[in-house]
């Protein structure tokens, strides 16, 4: 049973590779989802059987190749950790398959589409069950390959070439560094498989590479770059520029990577290496970029005026949550916050997509305005999300995202409270952002084509379906998962993640004192009425100051411009490879040396020895004697003088 969960996706590929033309757009979309679906089915089965039991299943399909020490299965392997985030992919994926069939219906290539949505489906359940590292890293590089086909759909449009080959760089400098921290890995451990490196991790604790002036321990070293490359995918500082530039793509795809499988398998890896990185001194950093990351996202959107653009920004703000809770070693939390956001984050991108996707492809919040009338269902749904993103009571959000703030309370130290406060600033931000989206899209005057407005009309049944699901999912799934993930006294990750201080900090942080838990209910209480009242009372005042404010804002609309900074020091890299490595080295010395230069000498020696056409029969004659005596001189020569010459004699002759 087990084994279907990854087999269905890829058989119902073959499949529709093989008949798809046959099937035409509607029956390729229908089989991809039913297969789907049923894995979805199959996978929640699982969860119960295995994960909720607290029990896990390791099986090898067959071998994959030996080499010397390195032996590998297609293995897989299903804990609780694994069985919980295949639950929520499946889900996730299945519920947009089914928003695209009916987003997609007008669309000539949505058969191709719906190929490539289960190809990154697929990709995704054998990146999260793979045993080994090397499996996991196939899964991996095959995420990365079909969101740069899903990026690209419209391979027409110049916008979603330039974000896609953006998105592929910028992965492919990740996935280096990645490369390098399997290759220590390896080195070390002598073993690719991850309950081997998670055992014996604490027997390397003390090891240190050294050199003459100084030494670092080795666990620090390949946790680094396990970081780096964690953070060019799931997006952080400084390899966030991709995610949001990926708004070109379809709305779906926006949803699935974003809010299931792409961004999300950075965080994942951290959870999984939960051992090897609580022995490391890495902690602080990861907690240092996280806030970083939250704070540069959401002080951004609040500047900008595209309505998927600020959900993009929402998208990286959450992930540097779940990077600095892994940072203050509260990995149960971060994972607890990774599901609830797959929920809400794909409500929101499907609510706005299917809303763009019906009024002409407006996503400029200037253009838009007094939606709710047109799209009550959508606006419903919508604002559900928003809310669980916000952190309001009762909500999934509110579950995951108080915990994170009050544990960081709990640290009682002065780098916690600082964490503490950065969280609850990045929550303000959240709240702020969230209501301005909210009133500008759907409550305040519009400023749409009267023509246009008159004729709009809400989704169809699929796309009301999804939405509804995922509504109902927001609302329930921090109630339902909240005490069997992070409450007091679960052993539900016991043998999965790090978890020596989840007791005590869950305990303080639960019994902390009202006011502080409190205090973010609060804020984001008034950062609501504030954000009303200043986009429906005051715009005009602030409008008299814009001179002021301008610099401010421009600053922050144009992302602090760290895109320019990284797009001048690409160009900077690019014009020194051009100059030294192409021209210099590769045009120059090595031209010189090599195939110019064999060239040249060549042209010469044929020049020379035409000169020996001369016509006459006493200097053929004097040739062929010469040519007998050189032969008669090298059979009397030893044998290894006889293999220097031929040896010489096969270089020129290649050459």
């Amino acid at each position: 049973m087990y084994f279907t969960v990854i087999g269905f996706p890829f058989f119902s590929i073959i499949f529709l590779l093989c008949f798809n033309r046959y099937l035409g757009n509607k029956g390729t979309s229908l089989i991809s989802t039913l297969f789907l679906g049923i894995s979805s089915l199959i996978i929640t089965f699982c969860f119960y059987d295995g994960g909720y039991q607290n029990s896990f299943i390791d099986f090898n399909l067959f071998p994959w190749f030996s080499i010397l020490s390195l032996e590998l299965h297609w293995s897989f392997y299903f804990d609780n950790l694994n069985l919980t985030i295949l639950v929520m992919i499946s889900s996730v994926s299945f519920l947009i398959h089914v928003y695209a069939i009916e987003y997609f219906s007008d669309d000539p290539h949505q058969s191709r589409f719906m190929i490539y949505l289960t190809c990154f489906t697929g990709s995704m359940l054998v990146l999260v069950s793979s045993r080994n590292l090397l499996q996991l890293f196939l899964g991996w590089e095959l995420i990365g390959l079909f969101s740069y086909l899903l990026i690209n759909f419209w391979f027409s449009w110049i916008e979603a070439n330039k974000s896609s080959i953006k998105a592929m760089v910028i992965n492919r400098i990740g996935d280096f560094f990645l490369s390098v921290f399997f290759f220590v890995l390896f080195f070390l451990f002598k073993s690719l498989d991850f309950n081997v490196i998670s055992s014996l991790s604490l027997e390397f604790n003390n090891f240190y590479l050294s050199s003459s002036s100084y030494s670092i321990p080795v666990m620090e070293f390949i946790c680094f770059f396990l970081f780096l490359g964690i953070s060019a995918k799931s997006a952080q500082i400084p390899f966030r520029t991709w995610l949001v530039n990926a708004m070109s793509a379809p709305s779906p795809v926006s949803a699935l990577i974003r809010a299931a499988t792409l961004v999300t398998s950075g965080i994942f890896l951290i959870l999984k290496f939960s051992y090897v990185i609580e022995i490391s001194y890495n902690l602080t950093l990861i907690s240092l970029i996280g806030v970083f990351t939250s704070l540069f996202s959401g002080l951004t959107a609040l500047a900008q005026n595209d309505a998927k653009r600020i959900i993009a920004y929402s998208t990286c703000s959450q992930l540097g949550y779940m990077a600095f809770s892994c940072g203050i070693s509260q990995y149960h939390v971060s994972f607890f916050r990774l599901i609830n956001r797959g929920c809400f984050k794909a409500l929101l991108f499907l609510g706005i997509g299917s809303l763009i996707h019906n009024i002409d492809n407006k996503q400029d919040l200037r253009s838009l305005g007094h939606l709710s009338i047109a799209f009550p269902a959508n606006y419903s749904m919508f604002l559900i999300g928003s809310l669980t993103l916000a952190g309001i009571p009762f909500l999934s959000g509110f579950y995951s995202k108080d915990t994170i703030i009050e544990i960081s309370f709990v640290n009682y130290s002065l780098y916690g409270f600082s964490i503490y406060c950065f969280s609850l600033f990045v929550a303000i931000l959240t709240t702020i952002y969230s209501t301005r989206l909210i009133y500008l899209v759907y409550l305040k005057n519009s400023n749409l084509n009267k023509l246009l407005f008159q004729n709009l009309k809400d989704s169809g049944l699929c796309i009301s379906m999804t939405l509804i699901t995922l509504s109902f999912l927001s609302i329930m799934s921090g109630y339902i998962f909240s005490d069997l993930f992070i409450g007091i006294g679960s052993d539900f990750f016991n043998t999965t993640l790090f978890l020596n201080s989840q007791h005590y900090s869950i305990l303080n942080a639960e019994f902390q004192n009202s006011l502080v838990k409190n205090l973010p209910l609060f804020f984001s209480l008034i950062a609501i009425v504030l954000s009303v009242l200043i986009y429906h009372q005051l715009t005009w005042k602030f409008s008299k100051k814009v001179d002021t404010y301008f610099h401010i804002y421009l600053f922050f609309y144009n992302r602090w411009f760290f895109d320019h900074l990284q797009n001048k020091l690409s160009l900077f890299v690019l014009n020194l490879s051009r100059n030294i490595t192409f021209k210099l080295i590769d045009k120059g010395v090595l031209e010189t040396l090599g195939p110019r230069g064999l060239q040249g000498f060549f042209k010469l020696a044929i020049l020379k020895f035409t000169n020996f056409q001369s016509g006459y029969l006493y200097h053929y004659l004097v040739t062929l004697f010469l040519g007998w005596f050189l032969f008669l001189t090298f059979l009397l020569l030893d044998m290894s003088t006889k293999n220097f010459f031929i040896l010489l004699l096969n270089i020129l002759i290649i050459g």
